[in-house]
């Protein structure tokens, strides 16, 4: 399950510029990038790249980006996180309460609590890289 958010700012930034500056920023965050066309730069995650639990709760799971092709250029981005981990666990949890002992049913609020934690991470993080993008250099 994908949880999907979206960003849209306006730049006067020349488009060639955003565009490199959207390709270094998600090479520097080590996202791979596996669709660039006139308008729009897909990406994702390494997803089975063993990280720590910092990195995972910091990252963006995939996403594109769209520019208009207008003077003021608008930039969208489309982001999202992934749940499937968090749901597996769950999962897990709930049969090895058949299994075991429905005390480990109590440990479904924390694995819930982390994901919600990790939801707001991921929006900072895709925040961020909007800014890093768009930002003014002199």
């Amino acid at each position: 399950m994908k949880i999907k958010y979206h960003i849209s700012q306006k730049t006067e930034i020349n488009r060639e510029i955003v565009f490199k500056r959207i390709g270094f920023e998600l090479d520097k965050r080590g996202y791979i990038i596996f669709d660039v066309s006139e308008n729009c730069t897909e990406f994702k995650n390494k997803f089975w790249l063993l990280t720590t639990r910092g990195e995972y709760f910091g990252k963006v799971d995939g996403g594109k980006f769209l520019i208009s092709p207008e003077k003021d250029t608008k930039v969208n981005f489309y982001f999202y996180a992934s749940s499937w981990r968090e749901i597996s666990l769950i999962f897990f949890l709930i049969i090895s309460s058949f299994i075991q002992d429905y005390h480990i049913l109590f440990f479904i609020p924390f694995v819930l609590i982390m994901f919600f934690l990790r939801i707001i991470n991921v929006k900072s993080t895709a925040n961020e890289i909007m800014r890093n993008i768009l930002k003014e250099t002199n």
